[in-house]
């Protein structure tokens, strides 16, 4: 996959020769003859030390970009190295989980709410129902509201 020059960022990771390598500066340089360049310094992932990449999936998606490819990609780039893990981050929605586990993401961060959501998983449509409904009496209820 090629990108261009200026998109790369600091804390970048990039695969170069079937390795992970780490941005830390970029610049770019135009000297006084000839074109422009980006000048790129990067270290090597040390494989051996235990490191956990993560993916800010949520906020990938939050702006049209599907984070699905990416964290497939980056599952299947870090599968031979048994001490990096990728965590799919900012979870916003249940069906994250979901994504996550079909990716083969081993690390997932999920707020309480999505939690809580994730644990109505396999309810039927009929069981779902009668939580919502139980919920809103509950809430007319206490708002001193008259059915």
């Amino acid at each position: 996959m090629k990108i261009h020059a200026s998109d790369i960022r600091i804390g970048m990771l990039l695969e170069y020769k079937d390795d992970l390598w780490q941005v830390l500066k970029t610049q770019h340089v135009k000297p006084g003859k000839g074109g422009a360049f980006a000048q790129i310094e990067m270290k090597s992932l040390n494989k051996n030390t235990k490191s956990i990449i993560s993916i800010f999936a949520g906020r990938m998606a939050d702006v049209g970009k599907d984070p699905v490819p990416i964290i497939q990609k980056s599952v299947k780039i870090t599968k031979k190295m048994k001490k990096i893990k990728i965590l799919w981050a900012s979870t916003r929605e249940a069906y994250n989980y979901m994504q996550a586990n079909n990716c083969k993401c081993e690390i997932i961060t999920m707020p309480p709410k999505i939690i809580e959501k994730v644990s109505k998983f396999g309810k039927s449509f009929r069981e779902l129902t009668l939580d919502t409904v139980k919920t809103f009496y509950k809430d007319a209820s206490e708002a001193n509201f008259k059915i």
